[in-house]
């Protein structure tokens, strides 16, 4: 029985052991390039578990291959001419298309970190800690086109307790990875491999972390910040703060008791000698033990407290106010357009003509909403579309990334009798718990990285109907270009125009209960059209739920 084998880090170097301890035939060994570890190790985050497993399959004299892209026909020949019986994906980091996964004459197999359908997507460690879960665990699953919803061929429950930090969990799931792989391999080599479908009705999505989602927000309760600070604890790049303008890390904390004091989020409220800070947060409060500032050592909170003479009373703040206006560097990248912004406002006070798009989701909705039915507007940039939608009577609220533009519309959303309150500054991919009889997601989906999150929350806080306008095709196109759009200076940056897959995404919203209907887009005719220099295939869809919630 032949073996490819893709992964790294120190579970695939465990894993690909276990194949040369047993004498199996390994065709290849496909690692990440070693440029990719020398650049994040950089910041010293991930030496602590990283193991080469280029460097292992070569001490082995195992073909090694270090693709940028394991989908490159290079590659795929190589993958076809060796005829592989079995493909596992260990910790490996790059999609696999049907070019390869079609394939090991078995199957191609990937380990995940979360109990499937749980947590698909990224970062399902961090996610579970993020979540409070006190259970988690591996799902060993065949690959499809559809990443981690393939059918599941063994899973290992992983209990997590309130005290596991990032680095204890990530021990304990690589000992669950290894002895999953290790039981599933006896099943391929005995030919008595089991599988079961997925719930996916079930299924949760984690989206991509990014350094800068390190952001403690001191208005969550003392529970919500103690669960963010472990999660991303090292080998991860951290939770973080600011203080006096400086960036501070916090690398480890303890839950105080859960009651409320007049004191403001984020201010330092006790100075417990020997070694703890005590900070208030919305609901309860947490004790800091080890901190940062970013350049600096890492100390306990005594040291931090003698060093900065940090007295009771201040604060810790969400963002560094010295230097804030000077980023240039900003991931919202909206906030660059002036002229746009300028457009957005004057459409909320009404001083430019409804669009055919606002015009054409008046007309769906009509028949379908009552008076007094709540409606969130996501991506809603000022909450100009309340301008059509008013005479339907609906309790409207609207959601956005852009800071710039929610408080362009707070400014100006009272002349329709609305509160500023009604529009707030917020992801799609962080609505958690809301609920609306009706969501509508207009122009916003394509920015996302991926559609999955945040169609996943749109979808759990939808009632009764979701209307979505975005961009639609046959397959799906991601795209990271700059935007024409952009004032000078800022022209360097880039937003995604993602064109995703009408079938995909009509599916994805089915596996959720939702009957979902194409709608003739008025604007386009469903005919794409050319937006700077970028086709946009804009399609309609509206999702009704089959089962009210």
């Amino acid at each position: 029985m032949k073996f490819v084998f893709c992964g790294d880090k120190d579970i695939a170097v465990l894993c690909l052991e276990e194949l040369v301890n047993q004498g199996k035939e390994i065709s290849a060994v496909f690692a990440l390039p070693s440029e990719y570890w020398s650049q994040i190790s950089k910041e010293g985050q991930k030496n602590d578990w990283y193991q080469s497993l280029e460097q292992f399959a070569k001490s082995k004299n195992i073909p090694t291959y270090t693709p940028k892209n394991i989908n490159d026909k290079e590659y795929v020949d190589i993958i076809k001419k060796l005829e592989p019986d079995v493909l596992f994906s260990i910790s490996w980091d790059q999609m696999i298309n049907d070019s390869i996964l079609e394939i090991p004459k078995i199957g191609a197999f990937n380990i995940h970190d979360s109990l499937l359908p749980e947590n698909r997507g990224h970062a399902p460690l961090n996610w579970s800690l993020i979540k409070g879960y006190t259970t988690t665990g591996v799902s060993m699953h065949k690959m499809t086109r559809k990443a981690d919803q393939g059918r599941i061929v063994k899973q290992q429950q992983v209990p997590i307790l309130f005290t596991d930090s990032a680095n204890n969990l990530y021990k304990k799931l690589v000992k669950a990875q290894f002895s999953v792989f290790k039981s599933f391999l006896e099943d391929v080599l005995q030919d008595s491999i089991t599988e079961f479908e997925q719930n996916h009705g079930m299924s949760t999505y984690g989206r991509r972390r990014k350094p800068l989602d390190g952001i403690i927000d001191w208005n969550q309760s003392g529970f919500d910040i103690y669960n963010f600070i472990r999660a991303l604890g090292k080998p991860y790049p951290g939770a973080f703060t600011y203080f006096r303008g400086k960036k501070i890390f916090i690398w480890s904390a303890l839950l105080y008791e859960n009651h409320s004091e007049q004191r403001s989020p984020g201010t330092i409220i006790e100075c417990i000698l020997p070694n703890t800070i005590r900070v208030q947060c919305s609901r309860g409060s947490i004790l800091l033990t080890s901190v940062q500032l970013e350049n600096e050592i890492e100390m306990v909170s005594s040291e931090f407290l003698n060093a900065l003479e940090i007295k009771i009373g201040e604060a810790f703040t969400q963002n560094n106010l010295e230097d804030t206006k000077a980023k240039t560097n900003d991931m919202n990248i909206w906030r660059h357009m002036k002229f746009y912004q300028e457009r957005l406002t004057a459409r909320v006070r009404n001083e430019e003509s409804a669009l055919d798009c606002e015009i054409q989701c008046y007309e769906i909705l009509k028949p379908l909403l009552k008076p007094h039915m709540r409606l969130l507007d996501a991506g809603c940039a000022t909450g100009y579309y309340y301008r059509t939608l008013e005479p339907l009577g609906i309790d409207y609220y609207g959601i956005d990334s852009c800071p710039e533009f929610i408080v362009a519309g707070q400014k100006e959303i009272h002349r329709y009798g609305l509160s500023p309150k009604k529009l707030r500054i917020m992801d799609m991919e962080d609505i958690t718990g809301e609920k609306y009889d009706c969501v509508i997601a207009i122009n916003s989906l394509l920015y996302c990285s991926n559609y999955h999150v945040a169609l996943d929350r749109l979808l759990n806080a939808t009632s009764k109907y979701l209307l979505i306008r975005t961009l639609l095709g046959d397959s799906t196109i991601y795209r990271y270009e700059e935007d024409g759009y952009l004032d000078e200076n800022y022209n360097h940056l880039k937003a995604h125009f993602n064109i995703y897959s009408i079938s995909e995404v009509s599916e994805f919203i089915s596996e959720r209960g939702f009957k979902v209907s194409h709608i003739i887009d008025h604007h386009t005719k469903d005919k794409p059209e050319m937006v700077i220099g970028k086709i946009h295939p804009w399609r309609i869809l509206i999702c009704e739920r089959e089962q009210s919630v």
